[in-house]
């Protein structure tokens, strides 16, 4: 069972200099994903495995260091279509999802950028600076999967534990902050 997101878009309040920044990302705007623990009230980060440079580097979630494998960029894909990747500043390779294939707990990776229709993302459901990462597989219309970066089990996990693919929803745990 899901919960719905509503008091926390109510009780965090950032400025509309970060909103736009989220919304109209410009060649390597930084963006440190973060987010509050579900119940358990500490500040996690999306964060590369064991600092990898490799790629297939699963994606997790970790407490918030301020490290380069904590440190990502929206920037413009090098491909003929209007693409955004999500660039990690430590190995300066983008978020992906394996082979573009998504479903319900799809894993996350590091990989090259390549401007790939698997390294295809965007921001949706923005709120008080709080905003979904969609997977956009590469649509020419840049509309979406309907698929989200997820924090299984609502975030109960401790440090290590993968971000997935999941359904977009109004959850809390598929919303993230700039840090």
């Amino acid at each position: 069972m899901r919960v719905v997101v509503g008091a926390l878009a109510a009780t965090v309040i950032l400025s509309s200099t970060v909103i736009v920044s989220l919304a109209t990302p410009a060649a390597a705007d930084p963006f440190q994903p973060k987010y509050t623990q579900a119940y358990g009230g500490g500040v996690m980060c999306m964060d590369v495995t064991g600092v990898s440079f490799s790629n297939g580097a699963r994606i997790q979630q970790y407490q918030c260091l301020g490290g380069g494998n904590q440190q990502w960029s929206w920037r413009n894909s090098a491909s003929p279509w209007f693409r955004r990747e999500l660039v990690v500043a430590h190995s300066n390779k983008c978020l992906d999802v394996p082979n573009g294939v998504y479903y319900n707990g799809a894993p996350l990776q590091q990989y090259t950028c390549t401007g790939g229709r698997e390294q295809a993302w965007k921001t949706s459901g923005c709120s008080y600076g709080w905003c979904r990462i969609e997977f956009t597989n590469g649509s020419w219309n840049n509309s979406g999967t309907g698929y989200c970066v997820d924090i299984p089990e609502w975030g109960y996990g401790s440090n290590g534990t993968p971000l997935t693919l999941y359904q977009c929803g109004n959850y809390y745990n598929q919303y993230f902050a700039p840090w």
